[in-house]
């Protein structure tokens, strides 16, 4: 190239980056014209030359675009295509928290960050459709799915834009521009780093193998992570002031300690003694990628942990059926439960026991008998919730039934929460009592129920039907100034009802799906793994025999036993999914799943945005 063209190309893009740069400060009085030129021409004259001395890079790059074989020349434009695609969702939402500068390295991160896994994932792709195209219309269909649920929440959202901030997740004015023009300067910074940056010794390392070899499984978890943040901007917005507006939760109490410098347990409660310490800290982590916003970051946080639920079960669900197929549609049944959705949005301490107990079982079926990494697994399932420790116990047992060892795991979890919980009330001081002081559980006898045949019906609901497709739920416009959504009252013994042809029809499926687990599951028990199998089936009894008494809206508990579900359904269909038309029958539930559940988020929308002024 002719250093008349690379002077003319570098002083254009240094204007650009210059006025990148002065962009933010155009509105502000205080600067006159001259100074405005000065913000975009001083700047402009030096990345000009900086660009300029950068420029035999920029062609090396451009160089390996054009010496790429022609077979593989598409591959790389769609890496980056893709990339882009993904990248412009994320770098709108980062954008909320830079100034508009800072799209430029953001987005080019994004894009190369993107185009690489796009990269591989395209030549994975390939071989994929030629050996199974069959599969290919599975997975697409399934990951279609995600995004259109996405797309339906999003529309409905905009409909109530006081309630849903849209542009939260989209760009504005202007930054647009800031991005293409960082999507330009990375195609060539692409193509350098998939022809000489990834070496062979760098695909070699552990982390970069340990992410080939789970590519679908981080992709499907990755756009269940965007669909979690979407519901969340709703469920938490913040003008819900109050707690008890969405199934008896604590969602505002939660938000008010983890993103405010107030802590106070409005209901001094024990039984989370190590929440804060545990939960605040990981949200001011996250607030640092956000320059500091602490709402989002919780949000963010929530979200990644029923996006790490999904991908538990994926890794969980491939090694059990040793295909890969067949683990993505019983990850994406979970992740599409009522109560993935709703808990994986809200912010609240139930997802974070679901995957920190679906990482115990990872654990356990990888034979991993690490004592240290057990034992932080049991400290967080302990510390959140305390009861949930009795569901990592119950795991161990059964697959590894050494007394020894289990009495040391108990009792070395027990006196580290025992201790941290000095620790913690050290640094929130009166956040919550001491959890072995006695008297601390009085406040828990509000939640405590007689046993009755109303209450099995509603725990049958509970644990096998309103967990996975969501019925119409009951409103009540009394006690707080917002209308409040249920599934079961047990302060009058109501339980709702599956009401519409939709919701009627998603039941009625689901129950054929069930009747067939309960076959294949007795017809199949030689085949599965029993020791998980019965580890399931124990926190499964185990979670009915407490809420038999307590819990006066039983869909508040259920993350704490919704993946045990749904992964026992897994083991007992091993045997049909072998079976293409079974993986569509599966797929079509989903369809079903997808727009059944859809429309409670929609009606929350709908009834709650007239109470946001």
């Amino acid at each position: 190239m002719k250093p008349f063209l690379k002077f003319t190309l570098s002083l254009v893009f240094g204007i650009l980056l210059a006025f990148a740069f002065a962009f933010p400060y155009f509105n502000d009085p205080a600067y006159t014209l001259l100074d405005k030129f000065s913000l975009v021409a001083v700047p402009a004259f030096s990345l000009t030359f900086v660009l300029f001395a950068l420029f035999p890079y920029v062609e090396e790059g451009l160089r390996q675009i054009e010496f790429q074989k022609i077979t593989s020349r598409p591959r790389l434009l769609g890496a980056w295509l893709a990339g882009g695609v993904v990248s412009f969702f994320v770098t709108s939402f980062l954008s909320n928290f830079y100034p508009a500068p800072y799209i430029i390295p953001l987005a080019a991160l994004s894009i190369l960050t993107f185009g690489v896994l796009f990269h591989h994932g395209l030549g994975r792709l390939g071989r994929f459709i030629k050996k199974s195209p069959v599969d290919f219309v599975i997975v697409f269909l399934l990951f279609a799915f995600v995004a259109a649920f996405q797309i339906i929440f999003f529309r409905a959202g905009l409909q109530s834009p006081a309630l849903f901030k849209s542009d939260v997740f989209l760009f504005k004015g202007d930054e647009i521009i800031l991005f293409l023009l960082a999507g330009g300067l990375s195609l060539p910074l692409l193509a350098w780093i998939l022809r000489r940056a990834l070496s062979a010794a760098l695909l070699e390392n552990k982390f970069v193998k340990f992410v080939q070899e789970n590519l679908p499984g981080l992709f499907l978890s990755f756009l269940f992570l965007g669909l979690y943040v979407l519901i969340g901007s709703v469920l938490n917005f913040r003008n819900f002031d109050v707690d008890d507006i969405f199934f008896d939760s604590d969602g505002f109490i939660w938000r008010y300690r983890l993103t405010t410098d107030n802590w106070q347990d409005f209901y001094w409660r024990s039984v989370h003694p190590l929440a804060l310490l545990i939960l605040k800290p990981l949200v001011n982590l996250v607030s640092i990628f956000l320059n500091g916003e602490l709402h989002y970051a919780a949000i963010l946080l929530n979200a990644l942990a029923g996006a790490a639920c999904v991908f538990f079960a994926w890794m969980l669900m491939k090694s059990a059926l040793e295909d890969e197929t067949s683990a993505l549609l019983i990850a994406s049944l979970l992740g599409f439960s009522t109560s993935h959705l709703f808990f994986g949005a809200l912010i609240e301490t139930y997802i974070f026991l679901a995957a920190a107990t679906l990482f115990f079982f990872v654990l356990m079926q990888k034979k991993n008998e690490s004592l240290p990494l057990l034992i932080s697994v049991g400290v967080v399932t302990m510390g959140i919730t305390l009861t949930n420790l009795a569901q990592t116990v119950i795991a161990l047992f059964v697959t590894k039934p050494d007394f020894k060892y289990i009495f040391r795991y108990v009792f070395i979890v027990v006196v580290l929460v025992v201790s941290l919980t000095l620790v913690s009330n050290a640094f929130y001081p009166n956040a919550s009592p001491y959890f072995y002081v006695p008297s601390s559980f009085l406040a828990e006898r509000q939640n405590v129920r007689a046993v009755s045949l109303n209450r099995a019906q509603a725990l049958t609901r509970a644990f096998l039907f309103n967990n996975i497709a969501a019925p119409s739920p009951m409103l009540w416009n009394k006690d707080i100034p917002f209308t409040q959504f249920r599934f079961y009252r047990a302060e009058d013994y109501t339980i709702s009802a599956y009401d519409t042809p939709l919701q009627s029809t998603t039941a009625w499926v689901w129950s054929a799906f069930l009747v067939l687990a309960v076959i294949f599951f007795i017809k199949d028990f030689k085949s599965h793994d029993w020791r998980l199998t019965l580890a399931l089936i124990g926190c499964v009894a185990f979670n009915l025999l407490i809420h038999l008494r307590y819990g006066k809206e039983l869909f508040l508990y259920s993350p704490n036993w919704t993946y045990a579900i749904v992964l026992l359904l897994g083991f007992s269909w091993k045997g049909l999914l072998k079976y293409k038309w079974f993986q569509f029958a599966l797929l079509g539930f989903l369809l079903l799943l997808v727009l059944n559940n859809s429309a409670l988020f929609i009606q929350i929308v709908e009834i709650s945005a007239p109470y946001i002024k």
